[in-house]
């Protein structure tokens, strides 16, 4: 049913300063840091069950998905949100299988813990979202909302998947689901953040980095990375 599945552990070394910095690094400080700072504000009693919210993150780039969940994660295991430190990822598209049996093994090992659903869409690239697209997001959906007492669901969609997040909303129903995108920043910001990437990759900040942020231009992290 689904075209890639893997699993990883939270990092629980990291503390919240140490997680805003992740953050903020991501341009992302308008709703992962604020939520952060909620997460740690009224951290769940260690007898609590069942998960109040859930999320949605919205990006292009690869690299910050993963880095926008793994921050998230280490925040909710840090506060008993997520009590297993084992989680799973799937990655669906638009012509993918519906979810089936096997997808809801999956959901059973996760208890305690967070599933991943990373879907990708012809419609974020200009093309059309498919007909078969809503039927597997609706089918996602159903599963996310059986399992949502014992399994955290983290969807991911790119920035321009409108049609596709449209219907993710509808097919959820009352369920509360966090949206986490990037910031939209100036000129000045975009650069901190190049220098930032810069050091981190270990390039020199010479004046060749620079010349895409120009006055008065606004800039998301995934177009500063591309």
């Amino acid at each position: 049913s689904y075209t890639e599945y893997g699993e990883s552990m939270i990092d629980t070394s990291l503390s919240k300063d140490e997680l805003i910095k992740k953050s903020n690094n991501l341009l992302m400080e308008d709703t992962l840091t604020a939520e952060i700072n909620r997460i740690y504000e009224v951290p769940a009693a260690k007898n609590s069950s069942g998960h109040p919210v859930h999320y949605l993150v919205r990006t292009d780039n690869r690299d910050n998905r993963k880095s926008i969940y793994k921050t998230l994660l280490s925040a909710l295991y840090s506060n008993n949100r997520v009590k297993s430190k084992r989680y799973c990822f799937v990655d669906y598209d638009d012509r993918s299988n519906l979810p089936d049996g096997e997808y809801e093994a999956l959901y059973r090992s996760c208890e305690n813990s967070a599933i991943i659903v990373r879907y990708s869409t012809e419609e974020s690239s200009g093309g059309q979202f498919a007909k078969s697209g809503e039927n597997v997001i609706a089918a996602l959906c159903e599963f996310a909302l059986r399992y949502r007492n014992k399994v955290l669901t983290v969807f991911c969609l790119p920035i321009e998947a409108e049609k596709a997040r449209s219907v993710l909303l509808s097919n959820l129903n009352n369920t509360s689901l966090i949206e986490l995108r990037e910031d939209v920043v100036n000129s000045e910001r975009a650069n901190e953040y190049l220098k930032i990437m810069a050091k981190n990759y270990k390039i020199r900040t010479d004046k060749n980095l620079f010349p895409v942020c120009k006055e008065g231009q606004l800039f998301t992290a995934t177009e500063l990375r591309d």
